[in-house]
C-alpha cells in the first residue's frame, strides 16, 4: 500500500504529458523543413513551433534536475542517473539510424566513410560537437544527408547537467546557488539589452537554453525553501523588472517558464473529481486545512533544515495530489488544497 502510495505522488504531474506534447511540436514542425517549406513561427517568442517545444524540454528540464540534485546531495548519483537516462537510448537511436541510413543510401562507398564514424561519435558523446548526417544518403531532400537532425540540441543539454552539477557541488548543495546564478544571468542580460554591456556574438543558443534551464532551477529552489506561491510570485516580479527596463523577450521567456511548470506539475488524470465537475486548476499550491490560505516564508537554522529534509523526504515532487490526499510533512498531517491563481478554491 505505501509503495503505491509512493507511486502515486511520484506521477500525479503531468510531466511527461508536456513532454509527449513538446515532441509532438517538433516533429509537427520538423516535418515542414524536411518538405522545404517555412515553418510555422511563435513570433512573441522568436521562434518555431519546434523551438517553442525545445524551450518546454529545456524548462522542465532545469527545474526536475535541480529537485533531483536536492533530494540525492550526491553529485556521483545524480550523475550516473542522468547518463543512464540519456546515453542507452541515444546509442540506440544513433545506430538505428545508422543501420537505416544502409538500407537508404545512395552511395554506399561515400556513406560507408569516415564521415559516418565522425557522426556515431559525436553523437554518442555529445563533448565533441554535433553532425546530423553523413553522405550518400538523402541527397535529394530538402536537407541532404541528413539522418538524425533532431539530436543537436542534446549537447546543451548535457553539458547543462553537467554544469548545474558542478554548481552545486562547489557551493556544498546550496540551493542559493542556482537562484543567485539566475539572477547574474538575468542582470547580465538586461544590461546588454540597455547597452550598457557589449551583446554577446557567440552562440544564441547556449544564451537562450541557459536561461530557461536556469529559470527553471531557481523556481525550484525557491519553492523548496520558501513555497510554492513565494517561486510564482519571484518569477513574476523578474519578468515584470526585465519587462519594465525594455528587454520584453526575456520576460516573455520567464513567463513561459512559470506556465510550463505550472501546467506539468498538475496532474490532468485526475481533472474531475466526484463532488465538482470543475477540473482541478492548473496552478500547484500547498496549503495548510483551512479556509484561508497559509503561505509562509520559511526559516533558516535547525527549523530550516527540518523543514527542508521533510519536504523533500515526503514527496518526490514538491506538489501534493489534486485528489486532496493527505500529505505526512513533519509527523502532521496536512490537506493539499488546489487554488486558482486568483485565489479561489477549485469547487468554488
Amino acid at each position: 500500500m505505501a509503495m503505491a502510495d509512493t507511486r502515486e505522488r511520484a506521477h500525479a504531474n503531468s510531466f511527461d504529458l508536456l513532454r509527449l506534447f513538446a515532441a509532438a511540436l517538433v516533429v509537427w514542425s520538423h516535418q515542414h523543413a524536411l518538405l522545404g517549406l517555412p515553418e510555422p513561427a511563435v513570433a512573441s517568442l522568436n521562434t518555431s513551433f519546434g523551438g517553442l517545444g525545445v524551450f518546454i524540454f529545456f524548462s522542465i528540464s532545469g527545474y526536475l534536475n535541480t529537485l533531483s540534485i536536492a533530494r540525492h546531495n550526491s553529485l556521483q548519483t545524480f550523475l550516473i542517473n542522468r547518463a543512464l537516462r540519456i546515453y542507452p537510448a541515444l546509442v540506440a537511436c544513433v545506430l538505428f539510424t545508422v543501420v537505416l541510413g544502409i538500407c537508404v543510401a545512395t552511395d554506399l562507398h561515400a556513406y560507408l566513410g569516415p564521415e559516418l564514424i565522425s557522426y556515431v561519435v559525436k553523437n554518442t558523446t555529445l563533448f565533441f560537437g554535433f553532425q546530423g548526417g553523413a553522405p550518400g544518403v538523402f541527397e535529394a531532400n530538402a536537407l541532404p544527408q541528413a539522418l538524425n537532425g533532431s539530436l543537436w540540441t542534446l549537447k546543451y543539454e548535457v553539458k547543462l547537467y553537467v554544469a548545474l552539477a558542478a554548481v552545486f557541488a562547489v557551493c556544498r548543495y546550496s540551493l542559493l546557488a542556482p537562484i543567485f546564478l539566475f539572477a547574474a544571468l538575468a542582470v547580465t542580460l538586461t544590461l546588454m539589452h540597455l547597452g550598457v554591456l557589449e551583446p554577446y556574438q557567440g552562440d544564441q543558443y547556449w544564451v537562450q537554453f541557459s536561461t530557461l534551464f536556469l529559470a527553471g532551477s531557481a523556481v525550484a529552489s525557491i519553492e523548496i525553501l520558501a513555497g510554492t506561491p513565494i517561486a510564482i510570485v519571484s518569477l513574476v516580479l523578474s519578468a515584470a523588472i526585465v519587462a519594465a527596463l525594455g528587454n520584453q523577450f526575456l520576460a516573455r521567456e520567464l513567463l513561459l517558464t512559470l506556465f510550463i511548470i505550472t501546467a506539468a506539475a498538475c496532474n490532468f488524470r485526475a481533472g474531475f473529481n466526484r463532488r465538482s465537475t470543475s477540473p482541478t486548476v492548473p496552478i500547484c499550491m500547498r496549503f495548510r486545512s483551512s479556509k484561508r490560505p497559509h503561505c509562509t516564508l520559511g526559516t533558516f537554522g535547525r527549523r530550516w533544515r527540518s523543514r527542508q529534509a521533510s519536504y523533500l523526504l515526503s514527496l518526490r515532487y514538491p506538489f501534493c495530489s489534486s485528489s486532496g490526499r493527505h500529505c505526512d510533512l513533519r509527523g502532521r498531517q496536512h490537506r493539499c488544497q488546489w487554488l486558482l491563481m486568483l485565489g479561489l478554491p477549485s469547487g468554488a
